[in-house]
């Protein structure tokens, strides 16, 4: 108790060497994911997703990073989900 009141850290700070990386990739998936969670709701996104043009341009920001989440997933998992030719509603909550 004394440490902290003398202002002493509680742990030693992490050298850069040792903090552990994210994949490129992995990075990107959850920076459009997070976009798209943060800057729409539900509603807006299975309208994206029923092929609606967006209505503003946020809208059309995520559209683009849907659609890159999309394209993704099809590339590791094409049978993931299937449709009938369009875009299921699904595709909206898979972001």
């Amino acid at each position: 108790m004394l440490l902290l009141a003398a202002g002493a850290p509680l742990a030693s700070a992490a050298s850069p060497a040792l903090v552990a990386t994210v994949p490129a990739e992995i990075d990107r998936h959850y920076r459009d994911y997070n976009f798209v969670n943060a800057f729409s709701t539900r509603d807006e996104r299975t309208m994206i997703a029923a092929g609606r043009a967006p209505s503003e341009p946020r809208l059309g920001r995520v559209a683009r990073a849907m659609r890159r989440i999309a394209e993704r997933i099809d590339d590791i998992d094409p049978g993931m989900v299937m449709g009938g030719g369009t875009a299921s509603p699904e595709t909206a909550f898979r972001s």
